[in-house]
């Protein structure tokens, strides 16, 4: 018996699959699905990822018995219809439940499904669920649909920031010559071209913008810092949503963080969204996850098919390089 784990974000998509003894037999990394407007693209890469996993544990698909897929970017009725039918085309008879990502990171981290979820990678997100299963989640659209705090969020105001610097418009910010640098340019003038009338700037670019921004911020530059700490301050609410949505403010309650902007616990923005958050959700336990992503979709598939989460099981996955320690905060 096989069980697939898939873990799609901005980023990367990742697969894995293991034994109902949580052995990994097969992983393996590919690019990000992003974009999901181009279904073509999309198709093509889990087509490829799980093709390559049959063919190199050298089984039919049959030997299948489950695929949990965790998908940024399923999020409004469309998405998860138009997502259904280009996985159902490619496992054909394998059943499968695809799920918004925010799910997997939070099954990643707990054991029960009862808490919360925030994201904050190259988007953001937040989700909880309460201990009779029911369930709030964010839209997640974009931010004239009420969400803010990811990468690519950070990115965009450091930008800002560093042409009004430029202009003498606001204070002036090290985001400016470290733009400057990072671009090879010698003026932020230079810079425009990339931008406008449309932005030439590849994923790459916003996640290399938005590590200068957690440089600036850990060198005490003044606007790197309320930069963070306006994107932490707002993922925290926005967390505290949700939580509010189920009921569960005055709970005590397990919150899972995921995504490379939580990576640094001791960032302004990790800081600012601990902050807010207690502040909203007194009781709130931030919780790092146990395992990354594709190991709650690995999870999630156990979950759905009945089968106990073992000692046995957690000591093979801790057994493989996905495994991380837990860490409350």
């Amino acid at each position: 018996m096989y069980i697939v784990g898939i873990d799609g974000g901005g980023t990367k998509t990742e697969i894995i699959i293991c034994d109902v003894y949580g052995k990994i037999r097969f992983q393996k990394v590919g690019p990000g699905l992003i974009d999901y407007t181009s279904r073509v693209r999309y198709q093509k890469i889990l087509y490829d990822l799980w093709l390559s996993a049959l063919q190199t544990l050298d089984i039919e698909p049959s030997a299948i018995d489950y695929i949990v897929l965790g998908l940024s970017g399923a999020d409004t009725k469309q998405d998860f219809i138009d997502l259904n039918q280009t996985c159902k085309s490619i496992f054909k008879d394998v059943p499968f439940t695809l799920l918004n990502d925010t799910w997997i990171i939070l099954r990643s981290g707990l054991k029960k499904l009862y808490g919360a979820v925030a994201i904050a990678g190259t988007g953001t997100n937040s989700a909880a669920i309460s201990k009779t299963g029911e369930k709030a989640v964010l839209r997640s659209l974009s931010y004239t649909t009420g969400t803010f705090g990811g990468g690519i969020d950070i990115a965009r105001e450091a930008l800002y920031y560093a042409f009004r610097s430029d202009e003498l418009t606001y204070r002036k910010t090290a985001l400016e010559p470290g733009l400057i640098h990072l671009f090879g340019i010698h003026k932020m003038g230079d810079l425009v071209p990339k931008l406008y009338p449309r932005s030439l700037l590849k994923k790459e670019d916003y996640n290399h913008i938005t590590a200068l921004t957690f440089s600036c911020a850990a060198n005490h530059d003044q606007v790197a810092t309320q930069i963070l700490v306006h994107a932490g301050t707002v993922v925290g609410e926005q967390t505290a949503g949700v939580i509010k949505q189920l009921k569960m403010e005055n709970d005590e309650l397990p919150v899972v963080v995921g995504g490379r902007v939580f990576k640094d616990i001791d960032s302004v923005f990790y800081q600012a969204f601990k902050q807010t958050l207690r502040s909203l959700v007194p009781n709130a336990m931030i919780i790092q996850p146990h395992f990354r992503p594709v190991i709650g979709a690995y999870l999630w598939a156990i979950d759905i098919l009945g089968i106990h989460q073992s000692q046995e099981i957690e000591n093979n996955l801790s057994r493989g390089k996905d495994y991380e320690n837990q860490k409350s905060t």
